[in-house]
């Protein structure tokens, strides 16, 4: 999307452009609410238990969305905000070898089973 621009005339009849203030403001607004908040719950999702298939897949969203608030007018901090998220996933060793290690919450459920006790 690009910002409105208002336009005046200039010596010699020219045209000289003009950004709107707040313009930017606006479209990341927009880019928060239909992009970043649904994409971040979708990366909360993956990153729940210890899947490395569902880990590579929070990886991707999370990449995606530091593209679309890099390619956002403004949107530097938010691509910044972002990839905060990513590397404190990666800090917890989502999606590495530490996550061979960590039994599933169905690997290690005993109660409520008709498996025999040990």
């Amino acid at each position: 999307m690009t910002a409105p621009v208002a336009t005046r005339a200039g010596a010699g009849g020219s045209l000289a452009r003009q950004r709107v203030e707040g313009a930017d403001i606006v479209d990341l607004l927009q880019t928060w609410v239909l992009i970043g908040v649904p994409g971040l719950v979708v990366v909360a999702a993956l990153f729940v238990g210890r899947s490395r298939v569902r880990a590579l897949l929070g990886f991707l969203v999370l990449a995606a969305l530091v593209v679309v608030f890099v390619l956002t007018p403004g949107g530097g901090p938010s691509a910044a905000l972002v990839g905060v998220v990513g590397l404190a996933a990666v800090a917890t060793g989502r999606g590495s070898h530490l996550d061979d290690e960590q039994p599933e919450h169905h690997e290690q459920r005993r109660r409520y089973t008709t498996a025999a006790s040990e």
